[in-house]
Parts: C-alpha cells; structure tokens; sequence
C-alpha cells in the first residue's frame, strides 16, 4: 500500500481484504494538515538521535562512504556482527552456527583481526527496553559516530522477533551500520536460513544476473497507477539502459498472480522489484499475522469490488510450498505492512482525527510473506514496516524521486551487499528527519510543511531489510 500527496489530496492504496474498500479513506491535504497539524504538542525528533541523523546528510549516495574506512563489499574491511537477545533460545543460536562461523572467517581471516567478527549474546546482548544509546554505550561505542569496524562491525543481524527486539532498535542502529534482522517460528527455518547463505555464497550461479520488475495497476485505482507509471515503469527504463535484456517487467494488467509464481519458479530472476496494494486485516482477525502485507496482484477486479478479497488475487506466504526453490534471489517489497506491523501505528488512522499512537496489531511481528520467502532460499527482502506512502517516489508537488529506488537497484544487481545497497534510503531518512527538526525549530508555526515533512520522514525511515544484510546477489 502506498499513500499518494502528489498534487490536492492523499489517495491511499491498502485494502482491507475483509471488505474490499481502502484502509483509509482520500483525505484533502489541508484536511489532514488541519487535524494533524493541529496538535498543541507538535512531532518531533528524538534528539539523542539528531546528532547521527546531522552526520548522514554529509555523505555521499555511494555505499561505500557509510563506512569511516573500507570498502563494503569486503566483510574483512566492514566487520560482521550478530545481536541476539539477552534471553534468546540457545538451539537458535546452534541452529545458526554454521552461518556464524562462516562470517567469522570472511571477516577475521585476511586480516588476523578477531574483533570484526562478534556475537552478542547473553549479558552482551539486547536487554529488554534497550534503544540505540544503551546498547552501544554499554558496549562502550561512541553512539553518535559513523561506521568503524574496530569499535562494532558496520553489518548487524538481528536475531529475534520485534516484540523482543524492537523495529525502533533496528531504525536507530541502521541510521550508521547495515542492519537487517531474521524471525523465524522454528529452530529448523533458522537452520535452513543459515544453510541457504552458504550454499548460495559457495556454489557458482552460472547464469547472467535478471532482474523483474512487477507493477499491478487498475485504471480506476489513483495509488496502483502511480506506483505503476511513476515508480516502476522508470525503474525499468533505468535498470535497461544498465543491464539491457536483464530487465524483465509485468506491469498493469500483465501483472497477474500466474505471472508472479510462473516468474519465480525454474527460470527464477536473481532479484525481484514489486510495488502494489499490501492486504490490511482487523487487529482481531485470525488472519492477520498469516496474511497481512499479502501483495495484491492485477486479478483485483479494482476499487469497485466490496467484499471479501479471493486468494486467486494475491501472493502470500500460503502460494510458496515446500517444493518452491528461491536460492540466491533477493526481493524488494514496496507494499504496505510488506516487511512487518508493529503493535502502534507510526500515522494517525481513519479520518485523522486521532492523536497517536493507537494499537493496531496485539504484538508487532515480521510480514510471514517475508520469513517465508527467506525459508525457501531468499537470501534478503527489502520492504515497509506499516503503511508505505507514495511520496516515497513522488514529492508534495507531484515531481519524480527516484533516486533512492533506483540507486538500491542498481547496486543489488550489481552485486552490492543488501545492507549497504540500501544506503541511500537511509540517507533520505537522515535528511528529512534534520529538515523536520529545522522546520519545529525555525518555523514552528508552518504546520504545512511539518506535517508532510513528518509524513515524508515516517516512510522513508520504515524500510528495512529482513535478512543477512551482507548477502548479495552472488
């Protein structure tokens, strides 16, 4: 799902796969401003983060400055990390063993250099209540520092569902390192993460490098066309004009649910681009943790339809049986709740007329499209945590802003680390947030502006990666 604030209103794109209709009705822009805007206590920064989210925006969009030294591609010049929680299943942390010990030699054995490998666990792990600044200090780093490997390694992992280790934890620490995080049900999906990794990492891919691209789209549907026309019909001309014939695209009604498994099965692309519709489900409804952030594909017959959503139109984690093969791909989700809902929601709902926070889930949980692509041999998913907005790609006067997507591609295809090809996303999030802060300080009477820029600074901070961050495309 995406939000549109391109031109006169909000179009928002999520459907409820219960009712047929939008999660959230078109709002006028002066409309929301009018009801956001006008709360006597305005949003803000954290400020302990502001002095890291100040150091992002003098980098440059090539990974590789991320790093204080080094170059990313190397995990003997980055460093390799895994964080579990303070009171993490042990059989977890045996299950991933092998994949531990294979970073530990990517990372230690050039260089003799022990400390670029660790793994925090126990008493060095994420204690409950634990943000950014507590966690570092008491491994005593510099919480407001960029990347360097001889204090914490600049790729993380994340072991452990975000009710124990939070999305918020994951946010802050992804403003200077790479990080991703794995959930799994089972001690055996761990197991079997770990083994996808390896075998992908030491087998030959043998075959050029393909990209697709999908993007479903209805003619009577605002949010699906501009995701559609705007977002991935560019990509695709700007990935072919780098990769050629690599670059496959579905787009409106060519993009059906048959596509989509027909694409991913034998002659499978190494990385997958979607942007579409995410399934929202009532906080209530058994279905939610099974089925929310499902991609809603072309077979939709449009926002005519009131009742029930059929599964024949969307892809979720039900379509991929135990037969499906995805070794060595990695897929980026741009959907609504694609990647994980947390326990509150990051926007106001419904009409707006809401102070946040309000519940929306009983616990916050990774998207089990996401954990079960990743069990079937996806090496990373890219995707949003809540809503995504569609001025992720088009700004509040209706103007492209590509480069975050196109640059993320790019370096995917190219073989980049998940992790530091996601760079410039955090790049945009360390810029709106240091504009949002300047717009509360300077101007705190420009309600207009603050609450697109505080709209702007929620999307782009609410990507993440589910994943080995250091994966890539081998």
């Amino acid at each position: 799902m995406n939000g549109a604030h391109a031109f006169d209103d909000f179009a928002f794109n999520g459907i409820d796969a219960i009712t047929g209709e939008y999660l959230w009705p078109r709002i006028g822009i002066d409309r929301l401003i009018q009801l956001l805007g006008g709360r006597e206590e305005k949003p803000g920064v954290n400020e302990a983060l502001l002095a890291d989210l100040s150091e992002r925006v003098k980098r440059d969009r090539d990974p590789k400055i991320a790093l204080r030294r080094g170059d990313a591609r190397d995990l003997s010049q980055t460093g390799w990390a895994v964080i579990f929680a303070s009171d993490s299943d042990p059989d977890v942390v045996s299950a991933l063993r092998p994949l531990l010990d294979h970073r530990r030699s990517q990372a230690t054995t050039k260089n003799g250099k022990s400390h670029f490998y660790q793994e925090f666990c126990g008493d060095r792990g994420h204690q409950r209540g634990d943000g950014k600044v507590e966690f570092l200090e008491r491994l005593k780093v510099p919480p407001h520092s960029d990347a360097d490997p001889d204090r914490l390694p600049y790729y993380l992992l994340i072991v452990g569902d975000p009710e124990r280790i939070p999305f918020q934890f994951q946010y802050e620490m992804d403003v200077e390192y790479a990080v991703g995080r794995i959930s799994f049900e089972s001690v055996e999906e761990y197991r079997r993460y770990a083994e996808t990794i390896i075998r992908s990492e030491t087998l030959p891919r043998g075959q050029p490098v393909r990209g697709l691209f999908f993007g479903p789209s209805s003619e009577r549907d605002e949010a699906t066309r501009l995701s559609s026309e705007q977002l991935v019909a560019p990509l695709v001309l700007s990935m072919k004009r780098i990769f050629g014939a690599n670059i496959q695209d579905f787009l409106g009604s060519e993009a059906t649910k048959s596509c989509m498994l027909d694409a991913l099965g034998i002659d499978r692309p190494a990385f997958l681009f979607s942007a579409t519709h995410g399934l929202g489900f009532p906080s209530t409804d058994r279905r939610l943790f099974s089925k929310q952030g499902a991609l809603l594909c072309a077979d939709w017959p449009g926002p005519s339809y009131r009742g029930e959503l059929s599964p024949d139109w969307y892809l979720s984690a039900d379509d991929l049986s135990d037969s499906v093969d995805l070794t060595g791909m990695i897929t980026f989700h741009f959907a609504c709740y694609g990647a994980g809902t947390p326990a509150y929601n990051d926007f106001p709902k419904d009409d707006f007329s809401k102070v946040l926070p309000q519940r929306i889930s009983p616990v916050a949980f990774v998207a089990a499209l996401s954990k079960r692509l990743l069990s079937r041999g996806v090496l990373a998913t890219i995707g949003h945590v809540e809503r995504a907005w569609t001025c992720s790609f088009v700004s509040g006067n209706g103007t492209p802003q590509l480069a975050a997507f196109e640059d993320a591609c790019r370096y995917i295809l190219e073989g980049w680390p998940v992790g530091a090809a996601m760079e410039p996303f955090n790049r945009r999030f360390a810029s709106l947030a240091v504009r949002l802060s300047d717009l509360l300080t300077r101007n705190p009477r420009d309600d207009n502006r603050a609450v697109l820029t505080l709209i702007d600074h929620n999307d782009a901070r609410n990507y993440v990666i589910i994943g080995d961050p250091a994966a890539r495309i081998s």
